[in-house]
C-alpha cells in the first residue's frame, strides 16, 4: 500500500510504501464475543430481544413460541458444545471468527 507523507514545517510531500499488516490472530475470547454475538442475531431475526429472552419462552402457552424456544436452546447447545471442543483443543491457528461462525450447527425452525 503506498502513503504519502507531508514533511511538517517543510511541506515536502513523499509517497511511500508501507507493507500491509496480517490481522492479529483471534484469541479464544474473540471466537467467544463473535459466537455469542451469532446467537443473539439469530434471536433477534425471528423479533426476539436476544438469545436469553428467546430462551425463555420455552413454558410459553403460546405454542409457537414454545417450539421456537425449545428449537433455539437445542440448537444453541449444540453451538456451544462445537465451541467448547474447540477450546479443548484447540489448533495451533485458531479459524478467523467469519470462518467459525460459517461452520456452526444451522438452526432448524419449526
Amino acid at each position: 500500500m503506498k502513503m504519502i507523507v507531508i514533511q511538517a514545517g517543510t511541506g515536502a510531500v513523499t509517497e511511500v510504501e508501507i507493507e500491509d499488516e496480517a490481522p492479529p490472530p483471534p484469541s479464544l475470547e474473540d471466537l467467544r464475543q463473535a459466537v455469542q454475538a451469532h446467537i443473539d442475531a439469530t434471536a433477534r431475526a425471528r423479533l426476539y430481544d436476544s438469545g436469553v429472552t428467546l430462551a425463555s419462552y420455552g413454558a410459553s402457552g403460546n405454542p409457537l413460541w414454545a417450539a421456537e424456544a425449545q428449537a433455539f436452546v437445542a440448537w444453541r447447545d449444540a453451538v456451544w458444545a462445537q465451541l467448547h471442543a474447540l477450546w479443548a483443543d484447540p489448533p495451533e491457528a485458531l479459524p478467523r471468527p467469519e470462518a467459525l461462525i460459517a461452520d456452526l450447527p444451522v438452526i432448524a425452525w419449526p
